[in-house]
Order: structure tokens, then sequence, then C-alpha cells
């Protein structure tokens, strides 16, 4: 049997690039057969094959081998009768035969290491250990071991916000988790968690309000998964929900709400922001300033009762963002930036008012909320109209959105202020 030496290339040594074999820019991989005989350090060995520069080097550093302990029975067997060599022999096999199954005892503590075994036996360990995976098609291995490494930490948790933290970090997703606040458990107010004197509430909130079995759990769409062009599809949420209510804490009802958030400014530029959500404020974005001397060519067929444009003379700035009161949330303009020419909201499926209007020294804040028994999946496009419906002043696009039953989707479009 011949002995294969296992060579390292380095640039300080004496190998060219193109003898022995050897070829540094070698472009098509080659396989070989080697028999050999080396010493075995520790018991197990692996390695394992790298691919650089474009699949053009590949070279072994990892491999798994079947190692099988040899039993040695002949210090068992009379000195006399050493000399058989049919008795040697078939010491030989039998030994070999009992240090497999000696062999496979001594796995058993390797296939308890979850930092060791393969996909197949580290869900099989999760199951000894009564930990479910949170995972979906896209989960990578390490993401899964880490759970199973994690499960003394994840008991300790079970039962806390901590814990809905945790589901959240390990589904790589962004969420925030707040309290809800009622007074007759029709409607809610939102608060982040409060610890306070008995009868307080939280600031902002009235104090005939109390704190509810409800709380939100809110995830931020700011991630375009690969593979696809989408923010959010029901097979994200099915695993959530299902470990969600494994640990929520006891006698709470979650209350699951996906939240996309618009950004732009006044310049009429389109701003895009994670996720590749694209905003900008359109050219009928301005606030009409009436003057007494005004003439047909600067501003026709104004007066102070509104005429056809609707312009009023005591009309504020203030007056013309709450005029901006209509949204339109559609499914086409996929890919589209809301900077193109002629651009319009193509396919609106889901019509109604703006919830709330918020002007702030820095910006101004359009809410949206799309109750959770609202379905309507491939949403890509969103407009801010005023005038009824009619006037296009904010568009915003971004890749899918699946709006699934029981999920409530809040808009935030932010407008920052550049004057």
């Amino acid at each position: 049997m011949a002995t294969v030496d296992l060579l390292t290339l380095t640039f300080d040594t004496d190998w060219s690039f193109d003898t022995a074999g050897l070829f540094f820019d070698m472009l098509n991989e080659t396989q070989a057969v080697l028999e050999g005989e080396m010493t075995l350090f520790p018991v197990s060995m692996r390695l394992r094959a790298h691919i650089q520069a474009d699949e053009d080097i590949v070279w072994i550093d990892q491999a798994d081998f079947t190692l099988t302990k040899f039993l040695d029975l002949l210090p068992l067997v009379p000195e006399v009768f050493r000399s058989s060599d049919v008795l040697k022999q078939y010491l030989e096999e039998v030994g070999i035969f009992d240090g497999t199954y000696l062999s496979n005892v001594d796995d058993l503590q390797a296939i308890l290491d979850p930092h060791g075994v393969g996909e197949v036996f580290l869900l099989e360990l999760a199951k000894l250990i009564g930990v479910e995976i949170v995972r979906t098609e896209t989960t990578p291995l390490v993401e899964i071991r880490r759970q199973v490494t994690q499960a003394i930490d994840w008991y300790k948790r079970k039962g806390s916000y901590e814990a809905l933290q945790i589901i959240a970090y390990l589904s790589n997703l962004g969420v925030q988790l707040f309290d809800l606040y009622t007074s007759d458990y029709i409607s809610f107010t939102r608060a982040e968690w409060y610890a306070g004197d008995e009868g307080t509430n939280p600031p902002g909130i009235p104090s005939n309000f109390f704190k509810s079995a409800h709380f939100g759990l809110e995830i931020k769409l700011n991630r375009v998964y690969t593979g696809s062009t989408f923010l959010w599809k029901e097979n994200l949420f099915i695993p959530i929900q299902r470990h969600v209510e494994l640990v929520r804490p006891a006698n709470t009802v979650p209350r699951y709400i996906i939240f996309l958030n618009p950004i732009t400014d006044q310049t009429g530029s389109v701003m895009e922001v994670a996720g590749f959500i694209r905003t900008r404020v359109m050219d009928t974005w301005s606030f009409p300033q009436l003057f007494f001397d005004m003439n047909l060519l600067s501003q026709p067929d104004w007066d102070f009762d509104g005429g056809e444009a609707g312009e009023f003379f005591d009309f504020t700035e203030n007056n013309f963002i709450n005029g901006i009161n209509t949204f339109k949330l559609g499914t086409g303009n996929k890919g589209v930036s809301p900077g193109a020419p002629l651009f319009a909201i193509q396919t609106p499926t889901l019509v109604g008012s703006v919830d709330a209007i918020r002007i702030l020294p820095n910006k101004m804040e359009f809410e949206i909320v799309i109750p959770s028994a609202t379905v309507s999946l491939s949403l890509s496009e969103l407009g801010l109209f005023s005038n009824g419906g009619t006037v296009l002043r904010v568009a915003s696009t971004f890749p899918d959105i699946d709006k699934i039953a029981g999920v409530e989707l809040r808009i935030l479009v932010e407008v920052l202020k550049t004057v």
C-alpha cells in the first residue's frame, strides 16, 4: 500500500504553477482515488471541500471517516495456543466485529453533541429535549443548531416577553412588542411596557383606560427575501404564530401586525429605505398661497369661496396636509419607481380614508390601518390622495406584501419637512 503525502502549497516553497500536475489556475475540478496509510489524530477526522475564486480552486480540508475500534482478543488466549495462524485470524475477525459495536456505543456520545451532528440527527436531538424548532424553508443549518444549543436559556425565558423577542431574533425579523390599553375592549391604545404605581397609566393614556390582556407583536417590513421580490407572505407568519402560542405569557392574547414605513421629503425626489421601499411626493405637492394682487396668469379663477380648484382665501398649510385623507393600495407598478414619468396608481384594490394625520415640527405623518380580517394579496403600490381621491400627492412602491387574514397591516408614511 502506497503512502500518500498531503501537500500544502505556499508561495514561499519550491513549487511551480505548471509541474507535477498542480495547476494553481486550474479551471476544472479533478478527481483522484488515493489509497494510503495515515495516522489518525484524533480518533475522528473530517475533511471539507472548499471552493474559491468562482469555483476555480478547490481543495479538501474536511471529510468524514467511519472508524472501527479494533478489539485485541489474543491476550485472552493461553500462550501455548497463540502459534495457530487459524486461531489468530479468527480472533482478528472477531475483534473487528466486536470493535464495530464498541465504536457504535462510543458514537452515542457524539450524536448528543449539537455541534457535531448533521441536520437529521439535530432535529431528532431537538425532539429528544422538547425543543420545537422555529424554521422556514430558508432557515440555514447554523440557525437550527443555535436553537438547540440555547435550549436551556430558552426554557428559562418561556412565558415572558423576552421569549417573544428571541423568536423574532431566530426568525431574523425586526419585532416591536407593546401593551394595549382599553376602556371597553373595543378600541385599544398602544403603549410600551410600563411599571408604575397602582392606579397610574403610561404618559398619554387616559386614567379611565386599563391594561388589557392583549399585546401587540409588530413586524417591521424592511427585508426583501432572496429568490423572490416580496416583503411578506403567509409562510413567514405560520411558524411565528405557532411558536408564539407555545411561549406567550399565560392568559394573554397576541395581536399580529406587519408594519410598512415609507419615508420621503418635500423635495420631490425619490427616497428609498430598507426593503426596497421607494417613495416621493408628486408634483402636485404644492401649497397654494393666494394674494389680492394675483392675476389670471398666476392663479386663474380663484375667489374667496373656493373656485373650481378648491382654494380658499383663508386656506392654511395645515388645511392642505389634512386634506390628503384618502389612500389607495394596489397590485400594480411592480419594480417601477414612483419617479417614473406619468406615474399613477395602476390597480387599486383597497381604497379608504387615512386613519390619522399628524403635523409635527419636522415632518408629517399619515397612518393607515388595514384590519386583520381583510385579505388582499400581492400589494405593491400606495398612493395618498386629496380632493376626494382624485389628486395624487404621495406615491410609494415596494416588493409584494400579502395581506392575509389574522394579521393587521399598519402603514406609516412620513414626509420630512425641508423648508
